[in-house]
């Protein structure tokens, strides 16, 4: 995966998640703070790990999606959305199957700090985003919806 950059700071690439669509991902670098291309290269190989890992790991942030209270009232509003309007409910596997990694975030410091976005297509988010945080353990926690 080649990152392009204009300004150095922030770099970009893009990668097909799960099948599905292409997915920017933005590795953005503290500007207070000088990293060699050494260190940018070291960064770039911990984001490729964590790009390799979801995509290895779809189950899991589809585990978590299903799991998760907030996103699944936010599920669950749709679904009756749906069927005020007359169309049939979605099934747990019906949602997964249309769940996409939207773009991939790292914010790079002391530390990265990696979070993505999740949609799905159809739209059983109201319009939303779901953004989760990947810890360095790869622990999925939930940082926001947003939309």
């Amino acid at each position: 995966m080649n990152f392009i950059t204009e300004n150095q700071i922030e770099y970009q690439a893009f990668f097909t998640f799960w099948h599905k669509k292409e997915a920017e991902i933005v590795v953005r670098f503290d500007a207070e703070r000088h990293f060699t291309e050494g260190e940018k290269q070291e960064v770039f190989q911990q984001v490729a790990t964590k790009i390799q890992w979801l995509e290895q790991h779809k189950e899991a942030v589809l585990e978590f999606l299903l799991k998760n209270e907030e996103v699944r009232e936010l599920f669950e509003e749709a679904q009756e959305e749906r069927e005020e309007e007359g169309e049939q409910a979605v099934s747990d596997e019906q949602f997964c199957e249309a769940v996409y990694l939207h773009n991939l975030y790292c914010e790079v410091g002391k530390e990265i700090a990696c979070t993505f976005d999740i949609d799905t297509a159809p739209d059983y988010f109201l319009g939303h985003l779901v953004n989760i945080k990947l810890d360095d353990s790869y622990h999925l926690s939930l940082e926001t919806i947003s939309g």
